[in-house]
């Protein structure tokens, strides 16, 4: 029958899909990345192109380009972004008004809604969190600044999704706007500040440190309820806490010019003698 052949071609797909993801995490050099990339690319979709993306920046932070390689790993990197932004521009709605639609509040049951009724199923049409989160911390771990339609398409595709985000993807996502020094648009940050709150009890000592200092590269001040939440946060993970942890939570509260709580200050420093003897 046709329903079953259909889904034997579809087991098919996701078999050749996963071979591909494979593939990418097997490579060991930029290039042969690439050499993948200029075969694969039709048939990428968005967890080969976070895959693809997460693996660049792991080998890059291994082994950094050779000053006569940093002009072909540009052109490389050009055409990955390439790729990725016809991704991140397929799962926007094809009407009007898109954009603002996407980044008003709580239109990520609209957005779902939409992106099944194409027909190509909310799997593929959808960028999850971790794809998006993924890709933009490979783009700062690479050190390419992707051009302003990529941004767009990010901040709107991201928005409606930062809900569903885990503490590392947020962390790992706000780190990465800052090193590109990329400044978010105001409802992705209002989605952020949002998420991150009711992230933060579940954050661990990596990822507080990864969320400051990334708002202190944006220079971003959140108000008072979320600091309160960072602080709880920081508290009930003092005992976590190694030395550069605690030197980097001290040092963004002094450049954000915010003083922490006295117990939790008292708590910091505690673990910062501890750590002396």
């Amino acid at each position: 029958s046709s329903s079953s052949s259909s889904s034997s071609s579809s087991s098919s797909s996701t078999k050749a899909s996963r071979l591909l993801t494979g593939e990418i995490t097997g490579c060991t050099s930029w290039r042969e990345l690439q050499q993948l990339h200029t075969t694969a690319a039709p048939r990428m979709n968005a967890i080969h192109v976070s895959a693809m993306l997460s693996t660049l920046g792991k080998l890059l932070r291994v082994a950094p380009a050779e000053q006569s390689e940093l002009q072909a790993l540009e052109g490389f990197l050009q055409a990955l972004e390439r790729t990725s932004l016809q991704l991140l521009s397929n799962i926007q709605l094809p009407r009007a008004g898109t954009l603002q639609l996407m980044r008003t509040m709580g239109s990520q049951h609209m957005l779902l809604q939409d992106s099944s009724s194409q027909g190509t199923g909310s799997s593929d049409s959808l960028v999850q969190p971790q794809q998006l989160s993924t890709m933009l911390w490979g783009w700062a771990t690479a050190g390419f600044l992707p051009g302003q339609q990529w941004w767009s398409c990010y901040w709107a595709a991201s928005t409606p999704q930062l809900a569903a985000h885990r503490p590392q993807e947020l962390a790992n996502s706000l780190w990465a706007a800052g090193q590109l020094q990329q400044h978010p648009p105001v409802a992705w940050l209002a989605a952020f500040w949002a998420a991150s709150a009711a992230a933060l009890p579940y954050a661990n000592p990596q990822e507080l440190c990864m969320l400051l200092w990334g708002m202190v590269q944006l220079r971003l001040q959140p108000s008072s309820s979320w600091w309160s939440a960072l602080h709880a946060a920081a508290a009930a993970r003092a005992q976590q806490l190694g030395p550069r942890d605690v030197a980097q939570v001290l040092w963004a509260h002094a450049r954000l010019e915010v003083l922490p709580p006295s117990p939790l200050l008292a708590s910091l420093l505690q673990r910062a003698s501890q750590h002396q003897h």
